[in-house]
């Protein structure tokens, strides 16, 4: 599902995305990958997209975030919110992120919400790498 920017003087023009999320359903769990922003302008469509992956995920949903560019604080609460409710069912879920979004996380000390998996040389939250 890709959102675009309604307010874009070319319409339908690539330029103009602001978010794509890329559901891949799989055996036992989705994956989903998410490219660009989210912010209140496109929250509630990215919130409806992985709701409904995580719903449809088997036992679960990872979220690939490590191509985010930009996550205003509805992101965030979209990505507590999508947290609860894998709780509630009984569903795990996993983020992928980057540095953006782990700064994000940490300074509102939300990331030990999630099971995060981070990439090979990826710095750690203590400021190393993992080994």
């Amino acid at each position: 599902m890709t959102h675009s920017d309604p307010t874009g003087s070319n319409a339908g023009d690539t330029t103009d995305i602001i978010v794509s999320v890329d559901i891949e359903p799989g055996t036992r769990s989705a994956t989903a990958r998410i490219l660009g922003e989210i912010d209140m302008e496109d929250a509630s469509e990215v919130r409806a997209d992985l709701m409904a992956a995580l719903e449809a995920g088997g036992v679960g949903l990872h979220v690939d975030l490590s191509a985010l560019t930009f996550c205003d604080s509805s992101g965030l609460h979209l990505l507590i919110d999508l947290h609860h409710h894998a709780i509630r069912t009984g569903k795990t879920l996993t983020l992928e992120i980057n540095s953006q979004l782990d700064r994000l996380l940490t300074l509102t000390q939300t990331r030990h919400l999630f099971t995060i998996h981070e990439r090979p040389g990826y710095p750690s939250p203590q400021g190393g790498r993992p080994e």
